[in-house]
């Protein structure tokens, strides 16, 4: 866990849109995953003077704390289930948070452990709770491509359900990247919105970044959260229909003659080639109305 290049550039990211850095919290203390040089690539980027990424690490090779600092962070705590890396707070996010921690921090930042937590449901209530009405909850965690690494691999909806009115918060951004360094960032819907379930695959290990608005400190999850294509009936009975249409196809497709399914059968391939072309682009077989491209 900790700041990569897309991280850093996602938290400068958040200064811009003025979220407030003066008491942040880091779920696990993140330690830098980037070189000296694309530190100081990224911060040239946002604007930084030359030089600031050597004093930084100077000040602090390993972890990130002084970096937040710059961002305006006057205190930086961390919370980790062990003392290993020597966190501010000991505790297991499977378990939940004493009362006397909700509502202390203006910035909670996951840059990597939510994934590795197996209790999902009461970790992320826990970053929530402990943010300020008015304060925000950053996440920089892995999409597609990365089998093995934690017990999750996470999709926009599932911050979407969470992160709604109903639990206190207002979703501000989601945005989806690669590890490639310095990869575009594409803007990603809400699937409720567009009333479609927004999939994508591609050959490349893949980020979400979000950032969400607490506007109030209330009861979480009094109602489950559902994906949102299972609360409309609507949605159902096309998906219903679409399964009838492919039936029918097939049927069809066994009374052809043979020299027709041979040709069939190469059309078939020429499609998978041409899919594993497009699946190697950073958006994948993403539709472009979905994977709006953005400036970062």
């Amino acid at each position: 866990m900790g700041f990569d290049i897309a991280a850093v550039n996602f938290l400068f990211f958040a200064k811009k849109k003025n979220v407030n850095f003066t008491k942040t919290l880091m779920l696990g203390r993140h330690s830098y995953q980037l070189s000296a040089t694309d530190l100081q690539k990224c911060l040239v980027k946002n604007g930084r003077p030359a030089g600031e990424a050597a004093a930084l690490l100077k000040e602090d090779r390993e972890y990130v704390e002084p970096f937040l600092h710059s961002l305006g962070a006057v205190t930086v705590h961390s919370m980790d289930a062990s003392h290993y890396e020597n966190a501010t707070l000991v505790h297991d996010l499977n378990k939940p948070i004493p009362e006397e921690l909700q509502q202390q921090y203006d910035l909670v930042i996951d840059a990597g452990t939510l994934e590795h937590v197996f209790n999902f449901p009461q970790a992320i209530s826990n970053a929530m709770q402990m943010v300020k009405p008015g304060g925000h909850f950053l996440s920089i965690n892995i999409a597609n491509n990365f089998f093995g690494h934690g017990f999750y691999q996470f999709s926009p909806e599932l911050f979407y359900r969470v992160l709604s009115p109903e639990n206190g918060y207002a979703m501000e951004q989601v945005y989806f990247t690669t590890t490639r360094p310095f990869a575009p960032w594409y803007e990603v819907p809400d699937p409720k919105v567009v009333k479609s379930r927004i999939l994508l695959e591609n050959a490349r290990q893949s980020y979400l970044l979000v950032l969400a608005k607490k506007t109030a400190h209330q009861p979480l999850f009094t109602t489950t959260p559902q994906q949102s294509d299972y609360e409309f009936i609507l949605w159902q009975q096309e998906g219903t229909q679409e399964a009838k249409s492919k039936g029918a196809i097939q049927s069809l497709a066994a009374m052809l003659p043979e020299t027709w399914k041979d040709k069939i059968r190469q059309w078939r391939k020429a499609v998978r080639d041409k899919r594993l072309q497009v699946i190697t682009k950073d958006y994948g077989n993403g539709l472009k109305d979905f994977f709006r491209k953005v400036n970062n």
